[in-house]
């Protein structure tokens, strides 16, 4: 077990080792990984909003039955079934139940009654002075970048907000809240929130980043072509620091393609021993709102040196976090193991942009592009070369049935099949 580094009144209110929230994602947020967070000294939390009564009842025993940490259901207070939702938290004693949307004052008397910890999430300072004043113990500070139907104010303008109006209101109550970039934190909230920056061409940020890690999962930013000096000695620096098992994000293919930078990570890892597990997906239905988003967006089309033939199955980065966690709460049985994970069936792009088209309301087009148009196209858009090359290698690959492998692997480890690109988009 992870020693405790950091006491914070959102710890003690809620009894968990670490200040760390696994917030309650719909479909995602199931009890291997709310139970890993929990065990890991986090607080998971379950995503209910998405699972009927029964579903909800055989999750929290589930999650019980692998761990006796604390941990928190989500629940959307305008559900038909809300109240007796919130009786099932009664009776299993889960210590925290978290809302989308605010709750009514007289269910929040009743879980903190029977001394269920009652954090809301919201999207306006004053909803935030509204609750606390109801009886909430503690606010999710949540922007429209991360979801969660709070509204469109972003965190970054959000949270200074919400603190200022609780303070104002003499409200004494912790707020958890997200953020992306450690230093912007720190410049505009001071003392009042801890954020902790991680830069793998920085070691003088990685001591901080793994304080008190047990176990660590291990993406390559795309814009690090060069893992010698980046990656594989945050590698080595993680091993004397006392991390156990890595489970690193790799690539579909890399066991036999050595030219990408995830080959290099990947062979490190294994010269060091087995305490790891590669996963090595297809490609990811959230390039769509990432690498692909720009073209979409300014010129309606997805442009990529694919080819016209090949399909691509499709595998949405959700399922991969849920295998991760998996593992990671559960590592031995996975070391040493490289695992492909890929999506429920290839599709062609044809059906792709259809599915864009449709729920865009407008036509999108795929456009095959050459190589050397793809590479001028992206460094017009300001990538690295070492991106450039990494992405145009990777999207060659996929002319040649690469992406388009079919693996039951994920479906044997989630024991339900993954998501399809049709219901991604």
């Amino acid at each position: 077990m992870t020693p405790q580094l950091l006491t914070t009144p959102f710890t003690e209110l809620v009894g968990v080792r670490h200040p760390v929230v696994q917030t309650g994602m719909g479909w995602v947020s199931g009890p291997r990984l709310v139970s890993g967070t929990a065990r890991a000294g986090g607080l998971g939390i379950l995503a209910s909003a998405t699972m009927t009564f029964d579903e909800l009842d055989r999750a929290i025993r589930e999650v019980k039955n692998r761990t006796d940490q604390p941990f928190g259901v989500n629940l959307r207070a305008d559900a038909g079934d809300a109240a007796q939702r919130c009786d099932l938290l009664i009776e299993h004693g889960v210590r925290v139940a978290s809302f989308a949307l605010a709750p009514k004052p007289e269910l929040i008397a009743k879980l903190k009654d029977h001394g269920i910890v009652v954090m809301p999430s919201i999207g306006a300072a004053k909803h935030a002075v509204k609750v606390a004043g109801w009886g909430a113990d503690a606010v999710m500070v949540q922007g429209g970048e991360g979801g969660g139907h709070t509204g469109a104010v972003p965190t970054t303008l959000l949270l200074p907000t919400v603190l200022d109006a609780l303070r104002g209101a003499g409200a004494d109550i912790p707020v958890v809240a997200a953020g992306s970039d450690p230093t912007r934190i720190r410049a505009r909230y001071r003392d009042r929130v801890t954020a902790t920056r991680l830069d793998f061409l920085d070691r003088g940020t990685w001591p901080e980043a793994l304080a008190g890690a047990a176990h660590m999962f291990l993406m390559r930013p795309p814009a690090i072509a060069d893992v010698q000096r980046s990656l594989n000695p945050f590698v080595d620096f993680a091993r004397e620091q006392g991390v156990d098992h890595v489970v690193f994000l790799s690539v579909a293919g890399a066991g036999e393609n050595t030219i990408v930078p995830h080959r290099k990570v990947e062979d490190h890892l294994r010269a060091r021993g087995e305490r790891f597990t590669n996963l090595r997906p297809g490609f990811f239905a959230q390039n769509l709102e990432s690498a692909y988003r720009q073209d979409i967006i300014k010129d309606d089309r997805i442009y990529v040196p694919a080819g016209r033939s090949q399909p691509v199955n499709w595998i949405d980065a959700r399922d991969i976090a849920e295998v991760a966690a998996l593992i990671l709460s559960e590592p031995v049985p996975h070391r040493g193991l490289s695992y492909t994970l890929a999506g429920p069936g290839a599709v062609p792009w044809s059906e792709v942009v259809d599915a864009l088209s449709s729920a865009l309301g407008r036509p999108i087009r795929y456009e095959a592009a050459s190589v050397l148009g793809y590479m001028w196209h992206l460094s017009r858009r300001g990538l690295p070369w070492g991106a450039v090359m990494v992405q145009t290698v990777l999207h060659v690959l996929l002319r040649f049935g690469q992406g388009a492998t079919e693996d039951p692997t994920l479906e044997r480890l989630l024991e339900r099949p993954g998501g399809s690109i049709g219901a991604y988009v």
